[in-house]
C-alpha cells in the first residue's frame, strides 16, 4: 500500500501523477474571494515563505508564536518563516484561548506574532466584552 492508498481505496493514476507536482492542497476560507481548494507546488511554498522572510527579517534570535492553524495558508507561511531563518516557532492550537496566548508571549519572550485580520477582530471583540 502506498501513501495514496486508504484501506482498499486507491487514488486513480491521474491523481498520483498530479500529486508529484504539488506539496499540498489547502482549502482557502474565502478571505479575498470565494472559498476554494488551491494546489501549492514546492516552489509556491518556498517563494511565499522566502518573500515573507525577506519582509519580516526574522532570524535565529526571534521567537514566533504561530497561533493560526497550519492548514491555513497564513499560519503555514508563518511557521515556514521561522523554520527558514532558524527562529523558534511556538505552536498554539488556536487563538481562542487568549489567556494562553498572552501567557505564552510572556513566558517565551515572543518577538513576533502574526495573525489574520479575523483573528485580530476576535481578540479585539473579546477584550472589549
Amino acid at each position: 500500500m502506498d501513501v495514496f492508498s486508504f484501506g482498499i481505496m486507491t487514488a486513480p493514476e491521474s491523481i498520483k501523477k498530479l500529486a508529484k507536482h504539488f506539496e499540498f492542497v489547502i482549502h482557502t476560507t474565502g478571505t479575498t474571494a470565494r472559498p476554494k481548494l488551491v494546489c501549492l507546488s514546492h516552489s509556491n511554498v518556498f517563494w511565499a515563505a522566502k518573500y515573507t522572510s525577506d519582509a519580516m527579517q526574522n532570524d535565529e534570535e526571534d521567537v514566533e508564536v504561530v497561533a493560526m492553524p497550519i492548514h491555513h495558508g497564513f499560519g503555514l507561511r508563518r511557521l515556514y518563516l521561522s523554520l527558514m531563518n532558524g527562529a523558534t516557532a511556538v505552536l498554539l492550537p488556536s487563538i481562542a484561548n487568549v489567556k494562553l496566548l498572552l501567557n505564552t508571549i510572556e513566558a517565551c519572550q515572543v518577538t513576533s506574532l502574526g495573525l489574520s485580520p479575523a483573528a485580530w477582530r476576535y481578540i479585539r471583540k473579546i477584550s472589549t466584552s
